[in-house]
């Protein structure tokens, strides 16, 4: 399809969704406890990938892809806590930081798409030795 994903050299960032017309940072999080994923203040993205590995123990990784970028309106009203959005909290220079089982309820599930739920091994299987 012409797309391939690259690592960001000297330019910060996670990936980057490229194509001959356009070149989209994707941002990447993982979360392995119940505690909050933190977001930089001046983090941009165009999509964001979030690996579910709370139950790691059991060989159990979920990756949601959010379609949503840190400028869409969905995505600035994020209640991050009882009193302030996303946005509020990036206006003060402050890491907004929100746990996932608080974060998907607020997105509208046609922006959410499961990715993959599985293991790791077969997640990595195509670029394990010997196969």
């Amino acid at each position: 399809n012409g797309l391939k994903v690259n690592l960001p050299i000297n330019t910060g960032g996670d990936l980057y969704l490229q194509s001959q017309s356009y070149c989209q940072r994707l941002e990447c999080k993982c979360c392995s406890s119940c505690g909050p994923i933190s977001f930089g203040p001046t983090e941009s993205w165009k999509y964001l990938y979030i690996v579910d590995a709370r139950q790691q123990s059991l060989d159990r990784f979920i990756i949601y892809h959010i379609k949503l970028s840190n400028l869409d309106w969905q995505w600035q009203c994020i209640k991050v806590n009882r009193r302030e959005t996303y946005q509020d909290q990036v206006n003060q220079k402050r890491r907004p930081r929100i746990t996932l089982d608080q974060l998907l309820p607020q997105i509208p599930s046609e922006l959410i798409d499961i990715v993959y739920c599985g293991t790791i091994e077969n997640i990595l299987q195509p670029y394990l030795c010997g196969n």
